[in-house]
């Protein structure tokens, strides 16, 4: 065999059960191939819309009419379709006392007590390094109700009655 042929062959070997397989299905006119094993899916018909304004306008002009119906008697409370509505009544106003006024926590914040010190009936507190002793006022409406060197606190009293202790930091 010549050389070209002997190439060709091999090719031709492998296409023919191709080409003998799309022949029979156009002789055969049997539709589109279909893999052993696999299903077909269906094509859903299409179904023609149907013009059917009239029964739309119908229902548009219903609503129309019971908006202005509703309107009109507002003592009724029932729906077209047989629902009852509800009447919602909003929630009765209760205000709450606040109380007295919150303490002002940026003049306590800025409060250091470094040291109670005492003398015999003498007790007095070192504060931002000023000294002060019992019923000194500290901060604004901020009164020294107690002092105890002991544990080394200033309890500290506003006019609403709230208090705020003071410890003393540790040196070390």
């Amino acid at each position: 065999m010549n050389g070209k042929k002997a190439s060709l062959l091999p090719a031709a070997l492998l296409a023919a059960p191709i080409v003998i397989m799309q022949g029979a299905r156009l002789l055969l006119d049997s539709g589109p191939v279909v893999a052993a094993g696999a299903t077909a899916i269906p094509t859903p018909e299409v179904q023609p819309m149907l013009d059917d304004r009239a029964a739309l306008d119908e229902r548009v002009v219903e609503a129309a009419r019971f908006i202005v119906e509703r309107r009109e008697r507002l003592g009724s409370l029932e729906s077209p379709i047989g629902e009852q509505f509800v009447e919602v009544v909003p929630a009765p106003v209760v205000s709450i006392d606040p109380g007295p006024p919150a303490p002002d926590m940026k003049a306590i914040a800025s409060l250091k007590l470094t040291g109670v010190i005492a003398t015999g009936s003498v007790v007095v507190a070192s504060i931002n390094s000023r000294l002060y002793k019992h019923d000194d006022v500290v901060a604004s409406d901020w009164r020294i109700t107690h002092i105890d060197a002991r544990s080394q606190t200033v309890e500290l009293t506003d006019s609403a009655g709230r208090v705020h202790v003071l410890v003393a930091e540790k040196p070390y």
